[in-house]
């Protein structure tokens, strides 16, 4: 049983290094994952980056599987060895599919969704001028980041610097946003 163990052990670490080594030059996402084809068990979440059979997975399951049950093996018969072994393999497939759904989140491109501004309530830098006759600048927080960008005002009055507006329209072909004093909505709760 000590060769299976060790055999298991060399396989699992070296594929496991090689996903390491790989992914620092940026080709990890390049190795092929032995994904089940999507099903719905319930529940998107569940399934959503929880792959437990994937080459990570699996190469992390067949590695522990090895050391545990070397270490076992010393200790107890080979066949009960066996058995106990799995249960951290078990283990750390799950730990392993964990890991891999926490880098999925937390995997962004970081570009700004202008859309998504809308709502958002920011503070005017430059002055923008009155009636849509020219544009200003304003800061507002968008995706977790405060963002500057030129502004028009359908507003009768023009917005000096420091007042609070809200985003009504964003025009994403020229990445201007369209602003109102926040002043004039106060009384629309």
């Amino acid at each position: 049983m000590e060769t299976i163990f060790l055999w298991c052990i060399g396989i699992g670490g070296i594929a496991l290094l090689a996903q390491i080594v790989l992914t620092m030059f940026g080709l990890g996402a390049e190795m092929p994952d032995l994904n089940l084809p999507d099903t719905d068990i319930g529940g998107s979440e569940l399934s959503a980056g929880l792959d437990l059979v994937s080459v990570r997975t699996i190469a992390a399951a067949i590695a522990v599987f090895g050391a545990a049950g070397l270490w076992l093996d010393g200790l107890l018969p080979g066949v009960i060895a066996t058995a106990i072994a799995v249960v951290p393999a078990a283990g750390a497939a799950l730990g392993a599919a964990w890991l891999t759904r926490l880098m999925l989140k937390a995997d962004s491109t970081g570009t700004l969704k202008l859309e998504a501004a809308v709502g958002a309530v920011g503070t005017v830098y430059l002055a923008v001028p009155a009636e849509k006759t020219g544009t200003g600048l304003v800061q507002f927080p968008l995706q977790g980041r405060t963002v500057e960008m030129k502004a028009y005002t359908s507003d009768k009055q023009p917005l000096a610097s420091g007042a609070s507006v809200l985003v009504v329209s964003v025009d994403a072909e020229s990445e201007r946003v369209e602003v109102v004093s926040t002043t004039n909505l106060e009384g629309l709760e």
